[in-house]
């Protein structure tokens, strides 16, 4: 599942903005809209094969449904190229699958129990018309527990039908640390399996700065564990009370 790759998921909490690439436990507040511009370039190689993405960027929209249940589109623009031997032979812009989905929170943190949310997904295939046969699913269970003031522990554990009626898990583990109200670092570990083994690990390092209440900007990079992967990205988050 390598488009875990290019995922960068945002945490809100009331006002507050905090981007990180785990998805978050509780969703956004009732009617509050979020807009999230993401651009990211990895790098993926495998024996004389070498295959480069570019997002340029992505969009995904938020929008808070109730106190409960935040709405969910995400659009990404892909521009990606596949070399041989350093050699150029495969070069595409597109539209890649659209996701619409939901996220629904279970239940708030309580001592030692984390703090829960489940989140749905279709993808919609790109190139083919629509058809309820030929939906993918994303399904993830997200768990957040706080640790004192500057904490937190995330993880989020789940699968991926894919459109090729292929499936996948998937998890993601992250401690992120708050410096400060406008300064914030995180640490992670995200991968796919599936019912025989390990198919990637990765390491992620980022943080980011939040410029104000209503606008946030991110900043990571990661490299495969047990594959050669790399990349690098970003993300402009704005959200704004619709009411």
């Amino acid at each position: 599942m390598k488009n875990i790759a290019f995922v960068v998921f945002v945490l809100v909490q009331g006002a507050h903005i905090m981007c990180q690439t785990v998805e978050p436990s509780t969703g956004i507040d009732d009617e509050f809209l979020q807009i999230e511009l993401e651009s990211i370039y990895s790098i993926q190689k495998e024996g004389t094969e070498k295959n480069t993405a570019w997002s340029i960027p992505s969009l995904l929209v938020r929008y808070g449904l109730t106190s409960s249940i935040e709405l969910q589109v995400n659009v990404p623009v892909v521009k990606e190229q596949l070399y041989n031997d350093d050699h150029l032979i495969h070069e595409l812009y597109k539209f890649d699958e659209m996701q619409l989905g939901l996220s629904v929170n279970l239940w708030e943190q309580k001592q030692l129990v984390p703090e829960a949310a489940l989140m749905y997904r279709i993808i919609i295939p790109a190139n083919i018309q629509f058809n309820i046969n030929n939906l993918g699913h994303i399904l993830s269970l997200n768990l957040s527990h706080q640790i004192g003031s500057k904490f937190s522990f995330t993880n989020n554990i789940g699968f991926v039908d894919e459109l090729n009626n292929k499936t996948t898990g998937f998890y993601i583990s992250n401690l992120s640390y708050e410096l400060n109200t406008k300064v914030h670092f995180f640490v992670e570990n995200f991968g796919d399996f599936n019912s025989s083994n390990f198919i990637s690990t990765n390491i992620n390092i980022g943080g980011g700065y939040n410029i104000n209440t209503d606008l946030s900007i991110d900043l990571s990079m990661a490299r495969g564990i047990n594959h050669d992967l790399f990349y690098v990205g970003g993300i402009l988050t704005w959200v704004f009370n619709t009411r």
